[in-house]
């Protein structure tokens, strides 16, 4: 889902990064606690608003299991309008 601010844009990330280090729904599920539900709607661009705890779970589970260190950019990407 993109999210509009004035002209900026935010967009979710999290597909990409899953797919480029073969991360399944259900795999990020459970290293991160995160429900399953959640995972979904951020994979599918369906949440508007990013919830900091989610995204610091994603976050931190995503580094783990791709063994690299990844941040908040690499999630959500701005784009000024």
């Amino acid at each position: 889902m993109i999210v509009m601010y004035t002209d900026s844009v935010i967009t979710w990330r999290l597909r990409e990064v899953m797919d480029q280090h073969s991360v399944s729904q259900y795999a990020l599920q459970k290293q991160s606690g995160v429900a399953l539900n959640t995972i979904r709607a951020i994979y599918k661009r369906k949440t508007k608003r990013p919830d900091l705890e989610v995204l610091d779970k994603l976050i931190s589970a995503l580094g783990e299991m791709a063994q690299q260190e990844f941040s908040v950019s690499d999630i959500l990407e701005y784009k000024r309008g």
